[in-house]
């Protein structure tokens, strides 16, 4: 297994492995899981504190994508001004 993260590295992906927005909010909610627990593993209080805001991080990025889930965008190109030629060729 290389040391890409799982959507970049689709040689050795697995059968089973979800890719997708759902996977991307509960590996931003286990990963900020697994750094706080080394934040509080942590006697150093530099390094702890550095601990607690990625944590802190990955678990807005997980808010962020969940926010994301749920908003559905779509494209309208805007429509051709009156008078404008470039469009009709």
């Amino acid at each position: 297994m290389s040391a890409l993260p799982p959507k970049a590295d689709m040689c050795s992906a697995v059968a089973d492995v979800c890719f997708g927005p759902i996977a991307d909010r509960d590996q931003y909610r286990v990963k900020a899981a697994a750094i706080h627990a080394q934040a509080q593993a942590e006697t150093d209080l530099e390094i702890k504190k550095h601990y607690e805001g990625l944590s802190r991080a990955y678990l807005r990025l997980a808010v962020q994508a969940d926010r994301n889930a749920i908003i559905e965008l779509f494209y309208e190109p805007p429509l051709p001004r009156l008078g404008d030629k470039s469009e009709l060729k």
